[in-house]
């Protein structure tokens, strides 16, 4: 069929959050390290037929638009995927979906009978947000020119939050052959282009004071 785009990434099995995962035992799903072959024999796949890795999960004919955002440097990645961003604010409408304003974001309430009365007492339905502050924002910049760019210049490293362990964890990647480190510069290395979620990790500084650890989906 060759779609233009193609979005290729893990099933996310969060049974304490999607009630119906419950059925799924976590004895039926493969290893991370299984997964991981999975992931690199597909990737090796699309390639050989003609896609190009646009960045972390997303793959693109030359003749997308998408492909054409990457060549142009106008890549944006949203709580979607990677897109070629027309405009600086997200709507998202019905149960679950999530809205930008570039400064901030919410997401809708999750059950649909819930969401349906608060709408119909015309309210909005808004279970959670969040505003940005000037960290936020300039971190926010930091992880979307590493996901749709694969490097940066860090500008005012000193006053990013946490920035001596951000250094040392930067070193490590470095040593592993992650990123390629000069100065303030970093760059992605082929290598790792698949642990882009991990470096960007080290610099979310929310996600270091969180008391509790909650789980996700998985990096890889």
């Amino acid at each position: 069929m060759r779609p233009d785009l193609i979005a290729f990434y893990s099933y996310a099995h969060l049974p304490d959050r999607i009630k119906n995962q419950r059925l799924i035992k976590d004895s039926d799903l493969p290893s991370p390290e299984l997964k991981r072959e999975l992931y690199d024999l597909g990737k090796k796949l699309l390639l050989e037929n003609g896609y190009f890795d646009v960045g972390m999960d997303h793959f693109a004919l030359p003749s997308s638009f998408l492909y054409q955002a990457m060549m142009d440097r106008k890549l944006h990645r949203n709580f979607m995927g990677y897109v070629d961003k027309k405009s600086p604010i997200l709507i998202g409408l019905g149960p679950t979906s999530i809205s930008d304003s570039s400064k901030s974001f919410i997401q809708n309430i999750k059950d649909v009978s819930a969401y349906q009365k608060k709408v119909k007492e015309g309210k909005l339905p808004i279970e959670v947000g969040h505003s940005h502050n000037e960290n936020d924002l300039l971190i926010q910049e930091i992880i979307l020119q590493m996901m749709c760019h694969n490097e940066i210049e860090i500008k005012n490293a000193e006053g990013l939050p946490y920035w001596e362990e951000i250094q040392k964890e930067l070193s490590a990647f470095e040593k592993d052959g992650i990123i390629e480190l000069e100065h303030n510069q970093i760059r992605i290395t082929p290598i790792g282009k698949g642990f882009v979620r991990n470096i960007a990790m080290s610099f979310d500084y929310h996600l270091r004071e969180q008391a509790t650890k909650v789980k996700f989906s998985q990096t890889i």
